[in-house]
């Protein structure tokens, strides 16, 4: 269990690092600081899904959605660096990460997670976003209807995270959904500092703060489901 420990320190130690030099404009550095540090929740996952548990479809399920959100972190970075090619790398980082939620309901589901239950939760946290977004004032202007369902799709995966633990309380589908919550709070962040009136750093530290807390916490998850 030594090597998951170590490379969670190594995720929260380098997010610090690429923070501040992001915060420096040094995008081409922060990039290979930012895909380190993805590594390590990915490190996380391998871990778990293939040393520390038995072999299991679901736990691979689970690592290909966090190695979908490795290779989304990168290019969101990159949308960063190349700034005329900004909207075509944060499109398709935002459809690696879509496509890695997807995965991530096929393993809730396949787990235990039921749709009438999690519709509650899918519900109140598709209300907040709502809100949160008429709050911060964000205008994604043509990419208003695709924005729209993916934040549904990333409350999705935390409702069904919700509903599992409901169903079956343990400290795996808690950690599972307090991740899928945090996922959902980080997405909702990015889009009010990228296209609302949330543009101060805090707000991007926080965007990245929860968002490594939460694939950390799915990535440990595996080890009590």
């Amino acid at each position: 269990m030594l090597l998951p420990i170590l490379l969670t320190l190594c995720c929260l130690i380098v997010d610090q690092i690429f923070l501040r030099i992001m915060a420096q404009k040094r995008y081409g550095a922060a990039t290979l600081w930012k895909a380190l540090a993805s590594l390590c929740f990915l490190g996380v996952g391998f871990c778990m899904a293939f040393l520390a548990t038995a072999s299991d479809p679901v736990h691979t399920k689970i690592f290909i959605g966090l190695a979908l959100g490795l290779v989304g972190d990168v290019l969101l970075a990159l949308a960063i660096k190349w700034r005329e090619k900004h909207d075509l790398f944060f499109v398709i980082g935002a459809a690696f990460f879509a496509v890695g939620h997807v995965f991530y309901l096929m393993a809730l589901f396949a787990t235990g997670a039921k749709l009438l239950v999690a519709l509650p939760f899918w519900l109140v946290m598709v209300g907040l976003s709502g809100w949160y977004t008429l709050k911060m004032e964000s205008d994604a202007g043509s990419m208003l209807i695709p924005g729209a369902c993916y934040i549904g799709l990333v409350a999705a995966v935390a409702a069904a995270a919700c509903s599992r633990f409901v169903l079956h309380p343990n400290i795996g589908t808690a950690l599972f959904a307090l991740g899928g919550i945090l996922f959902t709070i980080s997405d909702n962040i990015l889009s009010a500092h990228k296209m609302g009136k949330a543009k101060a750093e805090k707000y991007n530290r926080w965007v990245h703060y929860t968002y490594y807390a939460a694939q950390l916490m799915i990535g440990w998850s595996m080890l009590w489901s």
